[in-house]
């Protein structure tokens, strides 16, 4: 199956009319955006738009998601740190309860993201898994 997906415009941060070079938007091309954050923390605020609503600009946003993906990158560093030399090959019959509880909270969040992701709703399918970083797995690390 194929599928055309159709984005909104991007508005002023003002919300009050579409961003344009004849408006005075040239400043916010996305090279000019790939100079002040990183192509990640961009994907992020483009993905918390409603599929098919136009979205207002917003710099707050940016800088929520280059927070987000730095926090991403320490907890992976973190994890990694403290999981190298470990074989996956034997794994325990019983995990703990933490664990388990940590394993079923990510696997309920996956599933919601998944459903979202497969309608096309990237900013619907972003939220579940900012839930499941922010408010679960980073008070267990």
């Amino acid at each position: 199956m194929e599928a055309i997906v159709i984005s909104g415009h991007v508005l002023s941060d003002s919300g009050k009319g579409k961003i344009s070079k004849s408006q005075g938007g040239a400043a916010l091309t996305p090279e000019n955006l790939l100079k002040s954050y990183p192509a990640d923390a961009i994907r992020y605020w483009t993905a918390s738009a409603r599929l098919g609503n136009d979205v207002a600009f917003s710099d707050n946003q940016l800088k929520i998601g280059q927070r987000l993906i730095t926090k991403l990158w320490n907890a992976f560093r973190f994890i990694k740190e403290h999981i190298q030399g470990t074989s996956f090959d034997h794994l325990p019959e019983q995990f703990g309860t933490v664990n388990e509880w940590i394993l079923h909270t990510a696997s309920e969040h996956f599933q919601l993201y998944r459903r979202h992701l497969d309608a096309q709703e990237f900013g619907l399918a972003l939220d579940p898994i900012e839930k499941f970083f922010w408010k679960d797995f980073v008070i267990i690390i």
